[in-house]
Order: structure tokens, then C-alpha cells, then sequence
């Protein structure tokens, strides 16, 4: 009866000590300021956007590039989701109307709703409305 419960006890640790580094390497992906559920729904997020991107340039025969070097300044690619899943609103228009190619000439601001960085600081992130 001694052996099976030392056995137990030690498959309960290694079970714990498997689930709590599980979870510190998921923390360690989190974006800032996001809690568990959060990232999970920015990850799936991320990977139904990408899917779309992918099938879209599949079936048109054209290849977006989704590269995204220093603060984001130069990113070209047709991203147009929130982390969070919300659409984005077309630049120049609503709450992103002081947005336009004319004030942001190199910005790639379009009418489209893609995110973009047109401020080109150092704010490593690009965004939308």
C-alpha cells in the first residue's frame, strides 16, 4: 500500500511542477497589460487573420509581405484587425479622419483599413482606428 501512494505522490508533484511551468511560459508570451484569456483570444486573432491573409494571396496569385522591421514604419502588409478582433476603420474617415496620405505623405494611408505606424517614432507598434 506504501508503494503505489509514494508513486502517486510523485506523479502529483511532476503534474504540478509540469502545469506551473506551463504556465509561466504562457505568461511569458503575454502581451503587456493582458491576462491569460486576453492572449488567447489575440492569438486566435492572429492566426484567423493570417489564415485570411494567406488564402486571399493564394487565390489572387499576389504575395503580400507581412514584415514588420524597428518601429513598424515601413510595414506594407493588409493586417486590419485589432488584437482584440475588431475591424479597423478605413484611414481618413470616423475617428481616423486626421489620418490621410496628405497629412502622413509616406505612411501608406490609403483608403484602406489596414494598420500602419504613421508617426515613425520609435513606438514599436502599428495600429488602426
Amino acid at each position: 500500500l506504501i508503494r503505489p501512494c509514494v508513486w502517486f505522490a510523485v506523479f502529483l508533484v511532476l503534474l504540478k511542477l509540469c502545469v506551473g511551468g506551463g504556465l509561466c511560459w504562457v505568461r511569458s508570451k503575454q502581451c503587456a497589460g493582458a491576462g491569460l484569456f486576453e492572449t488567447g483570444q489575440q492569438v486566435a486573432v492572429a492566426v484567423a487573420v493570417t489564415a485570411t491573409t494567406a488564402a486571399s494571396s493564394a487565390v489572387s496569385g499576389q504575395s503580400v509581405s507581412e514584415a514588420f522591421t524597428g518601429d513598424g514604419a515601413d510595414y506594407r502588409g493588409v493586417q486590419s484587425r485589432t488584437k482584440m478582433g475588431y475591424s479597423c476603420e478605413v484611414w481618413g474617415q470616423g475617428a481616423a479622419a486626421a489620418y490621410t496620405s496628405a497629412n502622413y505623405p509616406s505612411s501608406g494611408l490609403v483608403d484602406n483599413n489596414f494598420c500602419r505606424n504613421p508617426y515613425n517614432t520609435n513606438d514599436i507598434n502599428n495600429f488602426c482606428r
